[in-house]
């Protein structure tokens, strides 16, 4: 048996229809939504609020991409093993894909009706391209023609040709093209263009000055539907939509490996290495695009794409939205948590070799309170001592601790 075949049998095992355990993908998805309502909640500094929205989509692709991932994995068990479970697991992702819809909806709501409100009363305006006055289309104008036209790949989707590969994890927009001037719009079916938001290597972000003062964020997918008729000048512009494929991220190591206490087997490390590279052309898992595009835009990108109808799910109007780390504001400091001192830890500074506060016990850590340069210490120690008493790394399940536990000392030392 494979190790994904294991991996899709221990998953199988979770699913229970006892209303006594709650299932694990369901469980992680209620953690990620006591994420949103940090987010949601007044008390908090906007600042934190945002960086908590960030956190949340962050947590959402992750999942898709690996849990999501190996529970689609079971879908090519055989009807026999499925039936000694009593859940199917289609009806597991079923539940699955219904939970991040709504609480997606949550999300915009605290963005568009709470956060950008709040940053607009600070001095910062989150603008789209019609919210862009006669200077700020200029700048952009020309950033867009300096900086980045130079990136833009544009491809034109027609039946009978290889659809192109779009990237894990890459946000694209999908534009509707029709040819020549004078057509009413819906009078003829559009042509699909494709374009890779190309970000990275640009910035997500841009500020530009406001009209009364103070500045103005813009999305780099909305300078890119400002310009749009350079990108397709052959064609009357439509609507512009995100989209945006999540791709099998898990990695499946079919051989198991025993490795010695402090050496890494070089056999896992090429096949970690090969998984990871797999993970950049994975099968499709989610494919996110903007409820406002119309059905028939879906379906054709479903087509062109080869992908199943449950990989279709809607999102809004920005994709990646853990991006939001990287929005270009200065806080005031009412509007974030103030820094705090990590703590020391009680006993690993009492002597000058960490090794020697180990040997006589156990030591734990607990971050975010205490100070992460222990580990960094540790490390270095590991790196350059010859003589060092064989050392394990362990998380505590659950809880952001770190812990050392001094090993028996390897036999090939």
């Amino acid at each position: 048996m494979t190790e994904k075949e294991r991996r899709s049998e221990a998953s199988l095992a979770l699913v229970s229809s006892d209303e006594r355990y709650v299932n694990r993908e369901l469980s992680w998805l209620s953690f990620n939504e006591r994420v949103l309502q940090e987010a949601e909640n007044p008390a908090v500094p906007l600042y934190e609020r945002l960086k908590f929205l960030a956190i949340f989509s962050s947590n959402l692709d992750e999942f898709f991409r690996v849990r999501v991932a190996s529970l689609r994995s079971l879908l090519g068990l055989s009807k026999k093993k499925l039936e000694k479970r009593s859940l199917d697991p289609t009806e597991l992702l079923r539940r699955i894909n219904a939970l991040p819809l709504a609480q997606q909806e949550r999300f915009g709501l605290v963005f568009r009706g709470q956060i950008l409100p709040g940053l607009r009363d600070a001095g910062t305006d989150l603008v789209d391209e019609l919210g862009v006055d006669e200077e700020g289309r200029s700048i952009l104008e020309e950033y867009f023609a300096d900086t980045v036209a130079e990136h833009l790949r544009p491809i034109v989707l027609r039946d009978g040709e290889e659809p192109p590969f779009l990237k894990d994890h890459t946000v694209y927009l999908v534009v509707e093209l029709r040819v020549g001037t004078g057509i009413e719009m819906g009078a003829v079916e559009p042509q699909l263009g494709i374009l890779e938001v190309p970000s990275p290597p640009l910035p997500r972000f841009m500020t530009i000055p406001a009209s009364g003062g103070g500045s103005s964020i813009i999305f780099l997918d909305d300078i890119i539907r400002l310009n749009l008729s350079r990108v397709f000048p052959e064609h009357v512009i439509g609507d512009a939509y995100a989209l945006k494929i999540s791709r099998d991220a898990d990695l499946y190591l079919d051989d198991e490996f025993d490795y010695l206490d402090d050496e890494f087997d070089a056999g896992l490390k090429q096949a970690i290495k090969r998984s990871l590279k797999k993970r950049e052309t994975g099968v499709p898992i989610r494919f996110l695009y903007d409820l406002r595009s119309s059905h028939t835009i879906v379906n054709r990108l479903k087509g062109h794409l080869g992908l199943s109808e449950e990989d279709l799910i809607p999102g809004g109007r920005y994709h990646n939205l853990h991006d939001l780390f990287a929005l270009p504001v200065r806080p005031a400091p009412e509007h974030e948590n103030p820094s705090l001192a990590p703590l020391a830890h009680p006993t690993l500074d009492e002597r000058p070799s960490m090794f020697d506060v180990i040997r006589e016990k156990d030591r734990l850590l607990h971050f975010p309170y205490q100070s992460y340069e222990y580990v960094v210490r540790l490390s270095m120690s590991c790196g350059c001592s010859k003589r060092r008493p064989t050392t394990r790394t362990w998380m505590r399940s659950g809880s952001p601790c770190i812990g050392w536990r001094r090993t028996r000392r390897s036999s090939r030392r």
